[in-house]
């Protein structure tokens, strides 16, 4: 990798002289692992569903059961290859142990991404390290993806690992190897997740002018990749792979579509929180990144990082405000640019005539440190209690009923899988139903907008006639195709056991 050079330096004072980049980077990965580690001592998962259905994804394959061919799954496969340590653990242990593992592995990404910016930003100065590793570490939307085991903190690892190859310095040139494998950590990116193609097209258009022909060795490597990860499970089962990770997420309806101005809330991280902004200071908000986006991409230095970083602001953005259907974690995937811009930005505050200014009074340099400190204490604190308010309301789960009621070994259909992951519940019988994204299999089927195909509810049928036992989040779920016929056979072929705390557990009685 090219070695890092500092461009411009920041002023140097007594105080700033201990605060290496290398220490600097130390802070902000203890606090960004501190943050975690809280989150991980409570009992609860954010979103328990996604969570749930990638570990299950994960350790099926273990079994040789592949995703696409042998059950619906509408994410690239990276995921299941990057959780194949935990579900390693999840059959040499129990699931249950497995599935902390991955949420372990969860929260080091979401440390490790933190780290990543503030690495990046080490050219550009100490403020803009500050910054941007802060502005990862305590922003709830970070937070909230960090310790489930979600899809946002693995890709944007790939993405930042691929973005220090290319953006190290302002002042160099990444060589062939630095594009090499930028490529590859691009192609690792897009099988976990599809948005990783947006900032991988825009690392090509901003360099394309600096490096033309050369550009070629990451378009390659990253085609590569790409074909290297998804081609065995595109030979397994080609039409089902292209049709349920590209055409049913590009063609998916939705029932209702989250308003814009409930969208750009979101976008601020604090939905939900005493700072949860409204109509006004949403358009504050977005005053501030786009100034910040401006200024980035016009920086007087031609750091090519300031127009990466305010493109992909602003394609990203675009996407969470038109994409039909809407989740608050989506705006994880504008947070770590949204951080770069603005870290760029008060770099070149600092270095500004003015700040020059301030910077010779005592006085005002203390006010900033200890402003900065209690901003960050303030937004530190608010995530911790946003995360334990929505993670909570999840561990409300009653998953000591399944222990209960439903005897090991049994084979058990899920509306939501996590409730099998969690409670060691999960079947790997050949002769057991095989249900893992129930929602998933609804988006080739009209999802939830017009009434269930016949074969969907017909399938779901077979499903219950194979199981033993039936437990759904709710007892009129919305993942299953309901139908009258459905309902009439179900209620006289299942008793109820239990029903409440969010578990509805059944019994089959017998087959029909």
């Amino acid at each position: 990798m090219a070695t890092l050079v500092t461009s411009e330096t920041d002023p140097v004072t007594p105080s700033t002289e201990r605060w290496t980049p290398r220490a600097i980077t130390r802070v902000v990965g203890l606090l960004a692992g501190v943050m975690v580690l809280l989150e991980l001592l409570h009992a609860g998962v954010i979103d328990s569903y996604d969570s749930g259905v990638y570990f299950d994804a994960a350790w099926r394959l273990w079994n040789g059961v592949v995703p696409y061919r042998d059950y619906v799954f509408v994410q690239p496969p990276g995921i299941t290859l990057v959780l194949a340590p935990a579900a390693l653990v999840g059959h040499l242990v129990s699931t249950s142990a497995g599935f902390w593992v991955g949420r372990v592995m969860s929260g080091a990404a979401s440390v490790l991404n933190a780290v990543l910016v503030t690495s990046l930003l080490r050219s550009r100065g100490r403020v803009a390290m500050w910054v941007g590793g802060l502005a990862m570490t305590v922003t709830p939307i970070t937070n909230v993806v960090g310790t489930g085991v979600k899809l946002e903190p693995f890709f944007m690892m790939f993405v930042l690992l691929g973005l220090r190859r290319l953006f190290a310095s302002p002042t160099m040139t990444p060589s062939r190897r630095d594009l090499v494998w930028a490529g590859a950590f691009f192609a690792l990116a897009i099988s976990v997740k599809g948005w990783a193609v947006v900032p991988a097209l825009v690392a090509v258009v901003v360099l394309l002018p600096r490096l033309r022909h050369r550009l070629l060795a990451l378009v390659v490597s990253t085609t590569a990749g790409i074909a290297l990860l998804f081609g065995p499970f595109f030979v397994l089962a080609p039409g089902a792979i292209w049709r349920q990770v590209v055409v049913d997420q590009v063609t998916r309806a939705v029932p209702s579509v989250t308003p814009t101005l409930n969208r750009l809330i979101d976008l601020s991280g604090y939905q939900g929180t005493w700072l949860a902004p409204n109509a006004f200071t949403v358009i504050g908000f977005l005053a501030v990144a786009g100034l910040a986006v401006y200024l980035a991409v016009t920086n007087p230095l031609r750091d090519p990082l300031g127009p990466f970083a305010g493109l992909t602001s602003v394609l990203a953005t675009a996407a969470i405000l038109v994409t039909p259907q809407f989740f608050a974690y989506y705006c994880y995937l504008v947070t770590p640019y949204l951080a770069l811009a603005l870290a760029l930005v008060g770099s070149r505050f600092v270095h500004s005539p003015r700040w020059r200014t301030w910077r010779a009074e005592p006085r005002a340099r203390r006010l900033v440190v200890a402003t900065g400190a209690l901003l960050v204490a303030l937004l530190g604190g608010t995530t911790l209690s946003a995360y334990d308010q929505a993670a909570s309301a999840a561990a409300a789960t009653a998953t000591a009923a399944i222990d209960r009621y439903v005897p090991a070994g049994s084979c058990v259909v899920y509306d939501v899988v996590y409730l099998g992951v969690v409670t060691n519940r999960l079947s790997d019988s050949p002769h057991c139903p095989l249900i893992i994204d129930s929602y998933g299999m609804w988006l080739g089927n009209g999802n939830q907008l017009v009434a269930p195909p016949r074969l969907f509810s017909e399938q779901w049928r077979r499903y219950f006639a194979h199981a033993q036992y039936v437990v759904l989040s709710n007892n009129e779920s919305t993942f299953i195709p309901w139908t009258p016929a459905l309902t009439r056979w179900f209620q006289g072929v299942y008793a109820p056991l239990y029903g409440k705390d969010g578990v509805h557990i059944f019994r089959r009685l017998a087959t029909r």
